[in-house]
């Protein structure tokens, strides 16, 4: 191999999601943010998948989620 190896790095990133809460009988009436996070971490892979060349290493990985208070 020639030329300089790639060096891993963390990049740390934050995504916060407002919405309102609800109950399991009228969801209608609330924004489940839950499954907006789950959606986004889905969406990870799409963009390891889809935009980064398969030959090059990547690591995408959400590693902690908080949700409620």
């Amino acid at each position: 191999m020639t030329g300089a190896q790639p060096c891993a790095s963390t990049n740390p990133f934050y995504i916060t999601l407002k919405g309102n809460g609800g109950h399991g009988a009228r969801p209608h009436y609330s924004v489940d943010t839950i499954l907006m996070a789950a959606q986004i971490i889905s969406g990870f892979q799409f963009v390891a998948n889809r935009n980064i060349d398969p030959t090059e290493p990547i690591v995408l990985s959400a590693c902690t989620i908080n949700g409620g208070t």
